[in-house]
């Protein structure tokens, strides 16, 4: 099929008194892959049901390649929907889950019959069913279940399967909902780059919806991040990455957490922290109060006394592979902030060593306050298309 584009207009969404989505507007393009990133409840598999039509708007409207979707249902959306919780049949083998749309969509009622099988026409129908089949089995690596049913397989087997039954149709729009919440580490980084590759050869305009942002941001050409119903930031993910709106998607973004500190702009580019004047090429509003925010690779460790650096004591260390988060006490934190540094520094900063925390001014941010603003922004105007 031909890859669609989707518009959501001023989608809003209400189950009995909670406000789900509030609002919300997104353009994705033919062909495009778009993350909808966020924590758990803020709306982003409500967004997805209404684009599928299993749910209906409250207001607003959802077109699909120009086309209101108002009174289209949804398998006349020409769209493949994966869920987390599978929804597979489970009285079907793989193989028939897996073959199950394209039974439904290329053969009629009495071709359907165990006795029209020898009929030639039916039997190429057939052919080509399962050569689709096999061949989406095989890049899955389903192949030695396709005879099993969905009770004896592990959660990531059903998981792979419910994917193959979404690839099998080619579908205008696809549509995942958590899809490898289920799948260990090495499957799941493994599943998705297949998946991504796969996107980029059919060209089928995917949204994707996830909590994981190294999910989004290995995957996405571009992401919208979701809090409490709406659309935050629409962007890249090198933008995101790099130019976070607010507060809570540059924290939303940082692993294993952000790093923020009470500081105030003293002039153009530096900032008053805990009695530290600390270079900030993001602070340019002199006089106004806030916070500093700063990721773990955005910091550095020097020894104690560094000019421009903030004072501390190595509180603990966590082991991440080739790199150490460690953990900083800061006189003017309550927790303490993380600092990501090489394996090979380890033996320099064990428990209890005094250090200096140096920040890189280029990459931190500086989110003033604004009494009026449950969150601190940086950007006025955000990308909502």
């Amino acid at each position: 099929m031909t890859p669609c584009s989707i518009e959501i207009d001023a989608i809003c969404k209400r189950f009995g008194g909670h406000q789900a989505l509030k609002s919300i507007s997104l353009a994705v393009r033919a062909g495009e892959f778009v993350s909808i990133l966020g924590p758990s409840g803020c709306g982003k598999s409500t967004l997805l049901r209404l684009i599928a039509g299993l749910d209906d708007p409250d207001s607003g409207d959802i077109r699909v390649s120009g086309n209101s979707m108002a009174s289209v249902g949804p398998r006349d959306r020409g769209v493949a929907f994966v869920f987390q919780n599978y929804a597979l049949y489970p009285h079907l083998s793989s193989y028939d889950n897996i073959a199950a749309p394209l039974v439904m969509r290329e053969l009629n009622g009495f071709e359907r019959l165990p006795g029209a099988r020898m009929l030639p026409s039916v039997a190429r129908k057939r052919r080509s069913i399962d050569d689709r089949v096999r061949a989406i089995a095989q890049m899955l690596q389903v192949d030695p279940w396709l005879t099993h049913k969905p009770g004896q397989l592990s959660g990531g087997q059903r998981q792979r399967i419910a994917l193959g039954r979404a690839l099998v149709r080619e579908p205008r729009l696809f549509l995942l909902d958590e899809p490898f919440a289920n799948l260990d580490a090495a499957l799941r980084h493994q599943t998705r780059a297949e998946l991504a590759a796969l996107q980029k050869r059919l060209g089928t305009t995917t949204i994707f919806v996830t909590h994981d942002q190294s999910e989004a941001m290995a995957m996405s050409d571009r992401i919208a991040v979701m809090f409490d119903g709406t659309i935050r930031q629409v962007a890249t993910p090198d933008e995101l990455y790099r130019n976070p709106c607010d507060l809570d998607v540059a924290r939303f973004l940082s692993q294993p957490r952000l790093t923020c500190m009470p500081a105030k702009v003293i002039v153009e580019g530096w900032v008053m922290i805990g009695g530290e004047h600390v270079a900030l090429a993001d602070a340019n509003m002199p006089g106004a109060e806030g916070i500093a925010g700063f990721r773990p690779e955005h910091a550095t460790l020097r020894p104690r006394g560094t000019q421009g650096a903030l004072p501390g004591i190595v509180e603990r260390i966590e082991h991440a592979g080739a790199d150490v988060q460690v953990f900083v006490r800061l006189a003017m934190m309550d927790e303490p902030c993380i600092v990501r540094v090489g394996s090979q520094e380890l033996s320099r900063w064990t428990p209890g060593t005094s250090c200096s925390v140096a920040l890189d001014a280029a990459s931190g941010w500086f989110f003033p306050r604004r009494p009026a603003e449950t969150a601190s922004t940086r950007i006025r105007t955000v990308e909502a298309a």
